[in-house]
């Protein structure tokens, strides 16, 4: 047996017990997972960037572990865009001097589907 794990961080705002009965609920439709062992979502910390999860499962075979990885991730993923909850999300600021006038010209830019 080997254990499967991700983590995954959702924006601050989302429903906690919302966010973990969906990655639960998408998880437990996936036949390359072994259900009788302990499948989680675990609230792992608060960060920078929102609020992230461990997600754990486990499999029969080491030998899929990278492909079950992926699998992992995209039944989480849709699951989270079905559930209409927001991935974290980031800012970029780019800045730029006016040679000319010496002027700071900046721009930010929100990360978000939804923005």
């Amino acid at each position: 047996m080997f254990r499967v794990e991700t983590d995954v961080i959702v924006s601050y705002g989302a429903d906690i017990e919302c966010v973990r009965n969906l990655i639960l609920n998408a998880l437990k439709q996936e036949d390359w997972i072994m259900h009788e062992e302990p499948v989680q979502a675990l609230l792992l910390e608060f960060s920078g960037s929102g609020v992230v999860f461990k997600v754990r499962c486990w499999i029969e075979n080491y030998v899929d572990i990278r492909v079950s990885l992926d699998m992992l991730n995209t039944a989480i993923y849709k699951a989270l865009l079905d559930g209409d909850i927001e991935l974290s999300t980031y800012n970029i600021v780019v800045g730029f001097t006016d040679l000319e006038t010496g002027s700071i010209v900046s721009s930010c830019r929100k990360n978000s589907r939804n923005k």
